[in-house]
């Protein structure tokens, strides 16, 4: 997916800046629901989520005035008539990452100095569904796991059974994709008792 015509852009809504933050077009689905009408969004629905959950943090951040909301948007109509819509606000470029930089994050859509080499490509139609399912395994199952805390390591039979249901893999497949994931630093073999 190409999102370099956002490269262009000094001012975000929150939801678009809570979609590009997790990599996707703000576009794609229309606001508020979680959708995955398309067969190209299979596989991404972690990252939906995670930019759902970016778009309340973002919202959260705007309402307590740590972003400063250049155009704000009411609800037209319903029971929110007339109340703040935190995802049609729009903030700028110089704001979002001013606020990005205070909370040490560095979104690749708003740092675009990082250069080509730092910056991996946004474009994921070159990935097949498989290697989508193995990306979102590894974040899974290893983000944030302490090397020296054996007991929280998964072991290879959940990854492969989540690899089965999930992203329809063989059990061959799922074995052995399992193995590929596990971070050379996680020891191999049984854990501890608990």
């Amino acid at each position: 997916m190409d999102l370099s015509a956002y490269d262009l852009r000094e001012e975000f809504s929150l939801h678009e800046a809570s979609w590009l933050w997790a990599e996707l077009d703000p576009h794609y689905g229309g606001r508020g629901g979680l959708v995955f009408r398309d067969e190209f969004y299979k596989g991404l629905e972690q990252d939906i989520v995670r930019a759902h959950s970016w778009l309340r943090t973002l919202s959260n951040a705007a309402e307590r005035g740590e972003l400063t909301v250049i155009k704000p948007q009411l609800h037209p109509h319903g029971s929110n008539a007339g109340q703040i819509n935190w995802a049609g606000c729009v903030v700028s470029r110089s704001q979002l990452r001013e606020w990005a930089e205070s909370k040490g994050l560095r979104p690749r859509f708003l740092f675009l100095e990082q250069g080509a080499a730092d910056a991996i490509a946004l474009d994921r139609s070159h990935r097949s569904d498989r290697l989508q399912y193995l990306i979102q395994a590894a974040d899974k199952f290893w983000r944030g796991k302490s090397k020296e805390n054996r007991a929280e390591h998964p072991d290879n039979e959940a990854v492969a059974t989540w690899l089965i249901n999930e992203g329809g893999y063989s059990r061959a497949l799922a074995e052995a994709a399992a193995t590929i994931i596990r971070p050379g630093w996680a020891a191999i073999g049984r854990r501890p008792d608990k």
